[in-house]
């Protein structure tokens, strides 16, 4: 099985997420979230939708950001833009790479994802390339922010690939 393929159904999605199937399907229903990238909405009335782990991923950092207070609809363009469907370069002043839905690499320490409500974008950073507090208060466009919302991508990961009976080892 190639994991990469979309292959794990809602029910899956929602516990690997951390929420009822109930709820993760109500908020496909209300548009607050919807089916993007390579995952297969259901071909007929009856059967389910197929969703990535770059998917699952994402919606476990939305869920996650919804819990901490951010809009619904919010939290998924945040998790899937910022997190699960896109990578990130070495940005100024920072030595890492991540690839989309991954980690940084573990010699620069934990990935986080990091969210000033209000912003516009979110960013992931690794630990070892905060120089100082105050950089997570910046927001992407610029400014310093009064607040900021931390999620430890490594913790939501293991949890997500253990709710998968995955080992995230093998997809590194």
């Amino acid at each position: 099985m190639n994991i990469h393929d979309p292959v794990f159904p809602s029910s899956q999605v929602a516990l690997a997420a951390g929420m009822t199937a109930s709820n993760f399907r109500a908020h496909l229903a209300r548009g607050n979230w919807r089916i993007i990238g390579n995952s297969q909405p259901a071909d007929a009335f009856g059967k389910g939708h197929l969703f990535t782990i770059y998917d699952v991923l994402g919606f476990a950092l939305a869920n996650q950001l919804v819990t901490l207070g951010v809009d619904p609809k919010r939290a998924f363009e945040l998790a899937m833009y910022d997190f699960a469907h896109a990578g990130t370069g070495p940005l100024p002043g920072q030595e890492s790479a991540r690839e989309p839905a991954g980690l940084f690499d573990k010699a620069r320490g934990y990935s986080m994802y990091v969210y000033c409500p209000g912003a516009e974008r979110g960013r992931c950073i690794a630990t070892k390339d905060i120089q100082d507090a105050v950089e997570l208060l910046l927001a992407p466009q610029g400014g310093v922010a009064p607040a900021a919302i931390i999620v430890n991508l490594n913790h939501l990961r293991s949890r997500v690939f253990a709710a998968l009976k995955l080992d995230p080892q093998e997809y590194e």
